[in-house]
């Protein structure tokens, strides 16, 4: 901390209250001043890293009965397995005036082998099997391309669709794999986020003002060192700027960028030369590059490259983030950029790359993010920040500092137990002197 205050405590438990208050303030300036982009090594060493569950995620059980599925809260996190030919249900209990979000991560270990159409699909309906949406399916697209995906579904509060009304909900979780796929079973993640209600609707700026990947400027010069996570709860917060990483062959590197209203992402993946092995011509599909919206859907589609260890280059850019997109009739690319918040970016380099003297090629991420911020639209509480999305000063700072969540979450905890600690001082050194007083008491009763 550099020479914050401490607030003192008024009245019966006013120290604590205030503490814990002021620890969430408090954590951000309490971390270091310069930035955290790059403070772990660039280069992996070993095998890629499996993607990483969020810390607070619960595991459950998905059940083939729907009778008896597990119930998922609004705002938590949870973790499965989900094994080949696995159909699961999951209960959740949806209110009539908030949109519900609800996303799966499959995330087979990097090395796993698995074939074209493997991948799940995620369907929301009633109680009595109704479809609540379309349901939603991803694959691996290529073969052997093992890395996490995600898809969700969404229950918007809008006239004329379908399950408006308050109650009990089935989410259906269904694996597909090929016979020659691996029987391993694959890591869930599963969320759920609860978008308030909401007034004073913003139109997004008329499709013949977006930006498409030909015209949208990308930054240019040199580039700062960053390392991208695992998934999305390790992400690497950055802001519109040159980046520069390394990735293994079958890694997934994840980055997040804070888009607000009428906001589009920008971002050209440059891969570097590097030299392969005698026995390697080129991938199909090599270098992947995808977008991810704050409720972990497909932001834009996937875009891929063949790659034959000369310079690539992918380039992509998303649909501006209006509210009233998610009654538009452009598709899904567009109805998916509904709220503001973090986008993810996810690159991903094939396993079968096979590099002849190093362990990693090097990457450099161009980001922009096109169009000036406009008013949203007004929320009711407990508010949209609250409910895991939007683009608030704090935010901003993150990304600008490059403070990780974990990090976050780590200063947000030390500091509540420095605080505390000087309550514990504070009610220490008043418990000496009540003690100091009745000594003194005692004394003087004795003297007399």
């Amino acid at each position: 901390m550099s020479g914050t205050g401490l607030p003192p405590g008024r009245g019966r438990g006013g120290t604590g209250a205030a503490a814990l208050a002021a620890a969430a303030a408090l954590a951000l300036a309490a971390l270091p001043a310069t930035p955290a982009h790059a403070q772990e090594e660039s280069g992996p060493a070993g095998p890629p890293p499996p993607y990483r569950t969020a810390e607070s995620a619960e595991p459950v059980e998905g059940t083939p009965s729907s009778a008896d599925a597990p119930q998922l809260e609004a705002g938590a996190i949870y973790t499965d397995q989900l094994e080949p030919g696995d159909d699961l249900y999951y209960g959740v209990v949806l209110d009539a005036e908030s949109s519900y979000y609800l996303s799966a991560v499959a995330a087979p270990e990097p090395g796993t082998k698995v074939a074209y159409r493997d991948g799940f699909s995620l369907e929301l309906t009633t109680t009595g099997g109704d479809a609540c949406n379309v349901g939603n399916n991803r694959t691996f697209q290529s073969d052997g391309a093992a890395r996490p995906i995600a898809i969700s579904q969404v229950r918007t509060i809008a006239e004329g669709d379908a399950c408006q009304e308050a109650g009990n909900y089935l989410l259906r979780l269904v694996r597909t794999s090929d016979a020659t796929s691996s029987p391993a079973a694959w890591p869930v993640e599963l969320r759920v986020m609860a978008e308030p209600a909401a007034e004073g609707e913003r139109a997004a700026p008329p499709p013949g003002d977006w930006l498409t990947p030909e015209d949208a400027p990308a930054p240019s010069g040199q580039a700062e060192a960053v390392t991208g996570g695992t998934g999305f709860n390790d992400a690497q917060p950055i802001e519109p700027g040159n980046w520069r990483d390394d990735i293994a062959p079958g890694e997934t590197r994840f980055y997040k960028v804070p888009v607000d209203w009428h906001q589009q992402l920008g971002v050209t993946l440059d891969l570097s030369n590097a030299e392969l092995s005698d026995s390697f011509g080129f991938v199909s599909n090599g270098i992947g590059l995808e977008v991810y919206t704050p409720f972990r859907s497909p932001a834009v589609e996937g875009t891929t490259s063949s790659y034959n260890g000369g310079p690539t280059q992918l380039a992509t850019i998303t649909a501006p983030v209006a509210y009233d997109n998610r009654l538009s009739d452009e598709g899904p690319m567009v109805t998916r950029n509904r709220v503001a918040g973090w986008q993810y970016i996810a690159v991903h380099l094939h396993e079968a790359v096979e590099l002849s003297d190093a362990d990693t090629v090097g990457l450099t991420l161009r980001v922009a993010v096109h169009g000036d911020a406009v008013e949203g639209p007004e929320y009711a509480e407990p508010g949209l920040a609250e409910a895991g999305f939007g683009v608030t000063e704090e935010v901003r700072d993150q990304a600008r500092e490059g403070i990780r969540d974990e990090q976050l979450a780590a200063a947000a905890s030390n500091e509540t137990k420095e605080l505390l600690g000087y309550a514990g001082l504070g009610a220490g050194v008043a418990l000496l002197g009540v003690v100091g007083a009745w000594y003194l008491i005692g004394r003087r009763a004795g003297a007399r």
